[in-house]
C-alpha cells in the first residue's frame, strides 16, 4: 500500500464519528464511555473532537512507569534528558516551564474566580483585584476541610469554587474588611473611599449578606457539597 492511498484511508469520512459515545482501550482493550479518554487538539482536525486511543486509567500508568524508569537512570523525570542539579528531579530548562505552566494555570483561576463574583469587594467595593480574597458567607469555613483535614485556603478554595459551580455561599472581600471581619467579628461600617466610590454607610448585616454572582447557580447548603 502506497503513502497517498494510506492517507485517503486515513481521512475517509467514514472512519469517523463526530459524537462517539464508547471506544475500546487501546491498552487494556475494554470498552469504556468517551468520558474515560481524554479529548485531544481540536485544531488538529478543524474543530472535530479527537481522543485518545488509550483510557485516562492507561496513561496514568504509563506515564508513571516512564517517571520512575527515568528515576532509576538518573534523568530528567519530565523529558528523560540529563539532569544539570543531583538535587532536584527535573533539568533547569524542564523546571522552568513548568513553573510558568503552573503560573499561566493559576493567573487564568484567579480570573475565571474573581470575574464570576464580581471583582470588586463586595462590602466597601474596592475594585483593586490584588487585594481580593474569598469569603466564607456565614462564618463556615472553619468547618470546610480537605480529605486531609487541612481548611481550604487561597487557591486550593479557588479550585474548590470552580469545581463547584462558583456557589453563593462564597464571596469576594477585600484584605481590610475580611481581616475586620475575622479579628473583630464585624465588618466596617463605613466606606474608605470617599469621592471614588461612595460615602454611604452601610446598615444592613454585611457578615450575612450573599453576593450576587453572575452565573446562575443554585447556594449550598453546607460545606464539601
Amino acid at each position: 500500500m502506497t503513502y497517498n492511498s494510506y492517507m485517503q484511508i486515513k481521512r475517509r469520512p467514514g472512519r469517523r464519528v463526530k459524537n462517539p459515545l464508547e471506544r475500546v482501550c487501546k491498552t487494556c482493550s475494554v470498552l469504556k464511555p468517551i468520558d474515560q479518554f481524554q479529548a485531544q487538539n481540536r485544531t488538529r482536525s478543524q474543530d472535530w473532537v479527537s481522543y485518545r486511543h488509550s483510557c485516562i486509567e492507561c496513561e496514568r500508568k504509563k506515564a508513571l512507569h516512564r517517571y520512575y524508569a527515568r528515576q532509576q537512570k538518573d534523568k530528567c523525570s519530565h523529558c528523560g534528558g540529563n539532569r544539570d542539579n543531583p538535587k532536584f528531579k527535573k533539568c533547569e530548562a524542564c523546571r522552568l516551564a513548568c513553573k510558568d505552566s503552573q503560573k499561566a494555570h493559576y493567573d487564568r483561576l484567579v480570573q475565571q474566580v474573581l470575574a464570576v463574583y464580581g471583582n470588586r469587594c463586595s462590602h466597601c467595593m474596592d475594585p483593586r483585584t490584588e487585594c481580593l480574597e474569598l469569603d466564607h458567607v456565614g462564618g463556615w469555613g472553619a468547618k470546610h476541610l480537605t480529605r486531609t483535614g487541612r481548611r481550604y485556603v487561597g487557591r486550593e478554595l479557588m479550585r474548590w469554587a470552580r469545581d463547584n459551580n462558583f456557589p453563593k455561599t462564597l464571596r469576594l472581600l477585600c484584605g481590610s474588611c475580611h481581616a475586620a471581619l475575622s479579628y473583630r467579628g464585624e465588618l466596617p461600617r463605613t466606606f474608605w473611599w470617599g469621592d471614588r466610590l461612595t460615602s454611604e454607610t452601610r446598615n444592613s448585616d454585611a457578615t450575612t449578606d450573599l453576593l450576587p454572582v453572575a452565573s446562575s447557580v443554585m447556594p449550598i447548603t453546607a460545606p464539601g457539597q
